[in-house]
């Protein structure tokens, strides 16, 4: 074997291998460089780098996100394809049923002021993102204008929850408006937004005369925009959707409504007002409406009362809502999640006896399926 190139041969493979080395090292430092200044999934070296178009988004996965992506076109190895796929939320298919889990942010309060609508007060603006003011925008001259129907809770960014008594039979579907983001009528919030109601489904369970199952699902035109000043509220937790809340436990009902005793009394209130309720043991509240033509039924009925604060006129449709803070939670981080939905007082007035709510745990299979159904329609777009 002839060894007189070999110390030629081995110089030359160690300054082979050094340059690869160096080679490598300038490729990480210049792509380190330029990823650490990437921003929102787009890095800034794209603008060398040839794209194909992103294919249609993906099916809505059970965690609430959708994918797509796009083909790299580029061969070039300095300049490697990093930006080919994205996500994005979405509420659509089975994730509803994580809409009041971690995978979506609902139920959460804004700087909350927790305070003692009826004998309440008014709530710190947009401190309820998710309530919904539901009117009536009548264009005719003579019977013009803008009027106050219900109140209502965004539970997806298209669909609302009222009670069914609000919006069937009193309205015409193309009158009524939902309007997000709103906390005084007497002026316009730049974040506000309207959509209009374009169909409305009832509970099956409903019969004429009877009180149980007030409620209605509402889907607007087009899904609302969310962000801090309109967001989702929380379905109950699973563990309340199998066992009551304790008798006293501190809820809040919010509303627009009026803030006399009688339904007839005072003018609807032009700020959000909420008012701090007691659930009350359904024997008690049984009985505070045995002499009247309703019957309280503790499996779809929840009751609430408090001395001098209740719902009122107005109020229908709003939510009842209740804290869930598991322990260690600091204050201000609870998710606040729909227990009730205002459904009817004692024919005494407002504030002498336990306002009656339809129970929303009972409602969730209703929910899912009707959302589901309704997301298959499509977006109308007249």
């Amino acid at each position: 074997m002839n060894t007189a190139f070999a110390p030629a041969a081995a110089a030359a493979a160690s300054t082979s291998i050094r340059l690869t080395q160096l080679v490598v090292a300038l490729m990480l430092i210049v792509c380190c460089c330029l990823t650490s200044a990437a921003a929102d999934g787009a890095y800034a070296y794209d603008s060398y780098v040839t794209y194909g178009e992103w294919n249609a988004w993906g099916f809505c996965t059970n965690k609430c996100k959708q994918y797509r992506r796009r083909t790299c076109e580029s061969k070039n190895f300095l300049w490697p394809c990093n930006n080919i796929f994205q996500q994005q939320d979405c509420f659509t298919g089975d994730c509803l049923i994580n809409i009041n889990l971690t995978t979506v942010e609902c139920g959460q309060r804004r700087d909350p002021v927790v305070q003692r609508i009826f004998g309440g007060v008014e709530s710190q603006p947009h401190s309820w993102p998710w309530h919904v003011r539901l009117v009536r925008n009548r264009r005719n001259r003579r019977y013009g204008g803008v009027q106050q129907i219900c109140g209502g809770t965004l539970i997806h960014p298209q669909f609302v929850l009222t009670a069914r008594h609000c919006v069937v039979g009193n309205h015409r579907l193309r009158q009524v408006y939902a309007v997000v983001g709103d906390h005084d009528t007497r002026e316009k919030h730049p974040n506000e937004q309207t959509r209009r109601v374009v169909k409305i489904r009832t509970h099956p369970g409903i019969r004429a005369g009877n009180l149980e199952y007030d409620v209605a699902l509402l889907k607007l035109d087009w899904p609302v925009t969310l962000g801090n000043h309109v967001k989702l509220a929380c379905l109950p937790p699973e563990r309340h959707r199998v066992s009551e809340l304790p008798t006293n436990t501190m809820c809040t009902a919010i509303g627009f409504g009026r803030q006399g005793r009688k339904a007839e009394d005072g003018p609807m209130s032009p700020t959000l007002r909420e008012a701090r309720l007691y659930l009350t043991d359904n024997s008690r509240c049984q009985e505070e409406y045995a002499r009247t033509s309703v019957r309280i039924n503790p499996l779809t009925h929840v009751c609430a009362s408090a001395s001098g604060s209740d719902t009122c006129s107005g109020d229908s449709g709003g939510g009842l809502f209740c804290s869930d803070k598991p322990a260690g939670t600091p204050d201000g981080a609870e998710r606040w999640y729909l227990y009730g939905i205002t459904s009817f007082g004692h024919p005494r007035g407002c504030g002498y006896h336990s306002g009656v709510f339809q129970r929303v745990s009972v409602l969730f299979d209703w929910l899912k399926n009707s959302i589901q159904a309704d997301l298959r329609d499509g977006f109308p777009r007249n």
